[in-house]
């Protein structure tokens, strides 16, 4: 094989990895604590929270209810990976990935969006331990100003959210029947990140070997 074709695959690679990249909804959050069970000290009141939400979309589960005034993404016992939710204590990192969720009575798993409530649109993002029907966290992003902008349809995407405007937003860690610690979200920003399909990064790293060894020769 010739400079000229390995100059192509190397393209091609390229290409395939612009085509087959998977969109990623990354939501990063900043919360204080205002309530905490002393039977859980991690944090104190005041601490402020650092946290993320990261949703692929390549893997967001098809909506449960089809209704124009809720919607229900769910994850729980369906081995579906690509939603996370992960915060930091400053002395603990607490992660929880929707590949190990699990289904059944207590915390349902999943991305919820309501629009029930005359003047009130509610967006939650809720995961839990699989085989831990409580222990989980629950974050809550509310819009209660007329007109609501939280969402202009029940389609969870970036171009239909809008975090501006948000009231009351809370985010509860749970462990148990009991509320380890709940904070309001004093900040949060959603970013859209691309990101490189396996099988393209498999193909440009298999293109970059061909092409060394071509060097060698």
């Amino acid at each position: 094989m010739n400079i000229k074709k390995y100059v192509a695959l190397i393209i091609l690679c390229a290409g395939l990895s612009h085509s087959g990249s998977a969109v990623v909804l990354l939501f990063e959050f900043d919360a204080r604590v205002q309530a905490v069970n002393s039977s859980f000290p991690i944090v104190e009141i005041d601490d402020l929270i650092a946290g993320e939400i990261r949703v692929d979309l390549d893997t967001l589960p098809t909506d449960s209810f089809g209704s124009s005034s809720v919607a229900a993404y769910l994850y729980g016992g369906l081995g579906i990976p690509g939603y996370m939710i992960q915060f930091d204590t400053g002395d603990e990192l607490v992660s929880f990935d929707s590949l190990d969720s699990t289904g059944g009575d207590g915390l349902t798993p999943g991305i919820f969006m309501y629009d029930i409530v005359s003047d009130e649109q509610q967006l939650s993002f809720v995961l839990r331990e699989e085989g831990d029907i409580d222990k989980g966290v629950s974050i809550d992003l509310f819009d209660l100003t007329d007109p609501n902008e939280l969402f202009g349809s029940d389609d969870f995407s970036a171009d239909n959210l809008d975090l501006e405007n948000l009231d009351d937003s809370r985010f509860v860690y749970l462990n148990g029947n009991s509320s380890v610690f709940v904070a309001t979200i004093e900040n949060i920003q959603l970013n859209v990140i691309p990101e490189p399909s396996t099988y393209a990064l498999l193909f440009m790293g298999l293109a970059a070997l061909a092409f060394r060894a071509f060097k060698k020769r």
